[in-house]
């Protein structure tokens, strides 16, 4: 309990620590006016303004000694907050392309390569029973090579990279297109 008092006393005193914790929330506060746009000068404006005008609603019993330091010390914190953040939006537009990459580009659920086309393969929406209403659900489906009447429902295989059918209890998913055109599992 004493330590807690301790703590308390040199957070409400203005010392050392007291400063530094409010110049993190401050770094803080500046951080997410860049997170929340992606517009960099707009972000530097609503920083600015914040140190101008709002800093001495958020901390009132900041002495003049304080805030001078404070002044002085915003263009810096700015300038270091907005370095930091655009190198974080860097790194995440370099990340993507790997991403992507891995992922591989036929994941996408628009595309079908000339194989699959070739193959038969195409992509409907399915009307599925989830949560007891029915639901349009995209799916990739293929028709079945023994019985080209009938169509399953299929995705591919990362390993081989060959259409596969989706199975349920061990069974492939079957669909059938209905009299008004849509498609439904059987």
């Amino acid at each position: 309990m004493l330590s807690l008092t301790v703590l308390i006393n040199r957070l409400i005193k203005p010392t050392p620590i007291r400063k530094e914790l409010r110049m993190l929330k401050i770094n803080l506060v500046i951080e997410e006016f860049y997170n929340a746009t992606e517009d960099v000068e707009q972000a530097r404006q609503r920083a600015q303004e914040f140190l101008r005008s709002r800093l001495k609603s958020l901390y009132p019993d900041m002495s003049r000694e304080e805030t001078a330091e404070l002044q002085r010390r915003g263009e810096e914190i700015v300038q270091r907050v907005e370095e930091k953040v655009l190198a974080e939006r860097a790194a995440r537009k370099a990340a993507q392309p790997k991403e992507d990459a891995a992922k591989g580009g036929d994941d996408d659920e628009d595309k079908l390569s000339d194989d699959e086309r070739k193959k038969g393969v195409q992509i409907v929406r399915v009307a599925v029973k989830i949560a007891g209403r029915e639901r349009q659900m995209r799916y990739r489906i293929m028709p079945d090579p023994k019985d080209d009447e009938k169509f399953y429902i299929c995705r591919k295989d990362p390993e081989s990279e060959e259409m596969v059918p989706v199975l349920r209890r061990g069974a492939s998913r079957y669909v059938e297109r209905s009299r008004d055109g849509s498609w439904e599992l059987v």
